[in-house]
């Protein structure tokens, strides 16, 4: 939890590396979850990155860093 910590300011700070690395960590279960409500990939893709933007355009909001899986 320490990692996620590190890599939530991080990204906070706008560092691309972190950012890439929260990619990796949250993008295939974030996929699935999107892909289990939509039917076309387009709409599954068009999701998953308006996800992420929200993710990363609200991250100073985050309080508490675990939260980051819910």
């Amino acid at each position: 939890m320490a990692d996620l910590k590190k890599m939530i300011a991080a990204c906070k700070k706008h560092k691309r590396s972190a950012q890439k690395q929260l990619y990796d960590e949250l993008a295939e279960q974030l996929y699935w979850t999107c892909k289990r409500y939509l039917k076309h990939e387009e709409e599954v893709e068009e999701a998953l990155a308006d996800s992420f933007y929200t993710i990363f355009t609200k991250l100073d909001q985050l309080k508490h860093h675990e939260a980051i899986y819910t």
